[in-house]
């Protein structure tokens, strides 16, 4: 049900809607977060499928717009099914429902379709990448992602693999101890969900996980204290509802080996696919920062 770097696959939650609670813990999910090129175009489509516990489930395709219809459950081990939907937008969103009241929602973004009418409901416009003031930003790496420019104009670096120059950032995970292989291999990965406390979804799709042997290394002009910004999700534990993914994922971060958050648990403190930042001070040694 997980893979080997413990992410959830498809038939986690199709078990979850056989055998989870609907009382205590209702969940939704759409039928594949990790396919958002299924069609290329609008119109009728083969299906689409829902995995939920939930007594009714209602299909939109738009944010609480275009309705596709509601369902009733049946028997276990069969799904919640639209067949021969017309998918005009990119955004398909379910809804699940027990003893009529809304208790678990999902949505997924389609690539290649027009904009749905309420598309701008999933974005949220934060100050949560606004600069500090009367600070100069040595580095603004995207983790795991190509360079990008954000709304405010920000320019962030592309996460590259740490050379021996250490006149350069750069990362490095457990493949630095396997020749050959590739250096993001089983450590970056993306989620194609919205992402809400940030306009700047491509920002935070794309990421890094890891345990202690992912590190980023950042040359500094000269040792002393730094202020450092850190930004988390949790794109895996607690999608569609159901689930206290409390303590399910607890790690420390260190910087230049002293730990600077302790226990952190992305999806306590913000739940799944929310921006968390954290801004903590830390002192460089020989004129680097590794975290």
């Amino acid at each position: 049900m997980f893979t080997p770097w413990e992410e959830p696959t498809d038939v986690f939650y199709m078990f979850r809607a056989n055998y989870a609670s609907k009382k205590t813990d209702p969940m939704a999910y759409i039928v594949s977060h990790t396919w958002p090129t299924r069609w290329n175009s609008p119109g009728v489509k083969d299906s689409v499928v829902v995995y939920s516990n939930c007594d009714e489930v209602e299909l939109f395709n738009d944010v609480n717009g275009e309705s596709l219809g509601k369902q009733k459950r049946g028997v276990i081990g069969t799904h919640f099914q639209w067949n021969k939907p017309n998918i005009k937008y990119n955004v398909l969103y379910a809804v699940g429902y027990v003893d009529g009241k809304a208790v678990a929602k999902d949505q997924i973004v389609l690539n290649s379709l027009p904009k749905s009418p309420n598309f701008e409901r999933l974005i949220e416009t934060t100050n949560v990448l606004a600069a500090q003031k009367n600070y100069q930003y040595l580095y603004r790496l995207n983790c795991g992602g190509p360079a990008y420019q954000d709304h405010l104009g920000n320019q962030w670096l592309a996460d590259q693999q740490l050379s021996s120059n250490n006149h350069h950032y750069g990362s490095t995970s457990w493949t630095s101890a396997f020749p050959g292989v590739p250096a993001f291999f089983a450590s970056q990965r993306r989620t194609f969900s919205p992402i809400s406390g940030s306009a700047d979804w491509k920002l935070f799709q794309s990421f890094r996980y890891g345990r202690d042997q992912l590190k980023f290394s950042f040359p500094v002009p000269k040792d002393g204290e730094y202020l450092v910004e850190l930004y988390f999700i949790e794109p895996w534990l607690g999608i569609g509802g159901g689930m206290n993914a409390e303590k399910m994922r607890i790690f420390d971060v260190a910087i230049n080996d002293k730990t600077v958050l302790k226990d952190l648990d992305i999806w306590k403190e913000v739940g799944s696919n929310k921006v968390l930042k954290k801004i903590v001070r830390a002192y460089s040694k020989a004129g680097q920062l590794v975290f």
